[in-house]
Order: C-alpha cells, then sequence, then structure tokens
C-alpha cells in the first residue's frame, strides 16, 4: 500500500511538472488548453491552430518623397546708383527626389523691375546659388539700404522665405580687375 501511494504521489509530481513545464516558463500559469502556445512543439510536429483573433491594424498609407525646401540670402553686391548689383541666394533640397521650384523676388523701396520670378529644379540631395541681378535706380539715396523679399514655392511642400537686400553706394566701386591700363 506504501508503494501505491508513493507511486501515486509520483505520477502526479510528474503530470504537475508535465503541465508547468521547466524554468524557461516560470512566471506564466499553463493550463492544459494552452499549453501549446506557450510551450511549442519539437521541430517537425505541426498542430492546428485556430486563426488569431486579434485582427492586424491596417498598415498607414505609403507616403511620398519626403521633401524639404530651404532658402538663404548667400549676399548681394553692393552698388551706386544707375548701376546693377547682383543678389544670391541658396535653394536647397534634402528630399530623395528633383523638386521643382518657382521662386519671387520683391524689394522694399518700389524699384522699377519687381517683382521678379523665375523657376528652378533642385537636384535630389543638393543645394544651388541663384544668381538675380538688380537694376539700382539713378534716383536712390546714397548710404540707402533696399530690403529684398525672396519667396520660394515647391511644387510639394512647404514654401520657404528669404531676406536680404542691398546697399547703395556714395560713388560708383572700382572695375573688377586693378590691371586695367597696364601692359
Amino acid at each position: 500500500m506504501r508503494t501505491r501511494i508513493i507511486l501515486a504521489a509520483g505520477v502526479i509530481a510528474a503530470v504537475t511538472l508535465a503541465m508547468t513545464g521547466c524554468a524557461q516558463n516560470e512566471g506564466r500559469i499553463v493550463s492544459p488548453a494552452h499549453s501549446f502556445a506557450s510551450n511549442p512543439p519539437a521541430p517537425g510536429v505541426t498542430v492546428s491552430a485556430r486563426p488569431d483573433s486579434t485582427p492586424v491594424p491596417n498598415p498607414p498609407p505609403p507616403q511620398g518623397p519626403h521633401q524639404n525646401l530651404s532658402l538663404a540670402f548667400a549676399g548681394a553686391d553692393s552698388a551706386a546708383a544707375g548701376q546693377t548689383s547682383n543678389t544670391r541666394w541658396r535653394f536647397g533640397n534634402s528630399g530623395h527626389a528633383s523638386l521643382s521650384v518657382s521662386w519671387t523676388l520683391t524689394d522694399g523701396h518700389g524699384w522699377a523691375g519687381f517683382p521678379k520670378q523665375g523657376t528652378l529644379q533642385l537636384s535630389p540631395l543638393s543645394s544651388q546659388v541663384l544668381v538675380v541681378p538688380v537694376a539700382v535706380p539713378d534716383t536712390a539715396q546714397t548710404g540707402s539700404f533696399n530690403p529684398l523679399h525672396m519667396t520660394a514655392t515647391p511644387d510639394h511642400g512647404s514654401v520657404a522665405t528669404a531676406d536680404g537686400g542691398i546697399t547703395v553706394l556714395g560713388t560708383a566701386p572700382p572695375p573688377d580687375s586693378s590691371v586695367t591700363g597696364r601692359r
């Protein structure tokens, strides 16, 4: 009789160990109905399972290429009244696709020839300097500063803006070459 009790206790212990699993499953409550979910079968053994009751959420819709247009005033030549100043504007594209940009340059003193407009193409991951010549009127005051405002509108994405200006000199600056008239 004693042997039967020891044998019964051994069988109960073996069944309990089989249901609870090994140390990998510590802290988990395992019932016979879910033992396959917590203890996967050996390789090569197949077990039929019910379909997942939790639906997979829909993935977000695909987005187009990320475009970031940047714009900065890069400088201007000072010029005397009646001369032309070259203004420089740096356009940048941090996106991975080409970007078509329409630009408009306006001034703050109502000089003739404004607004100036144009378009440019920016390659992916690139920057480009746009030079826009501006005629300084004969009536511009010496020492004055004419503010400029550039607006860039990409074919898709956000508008970028930058401010700059031209300083009007009192006399005509010297020619570009310092060797004029020398042999």
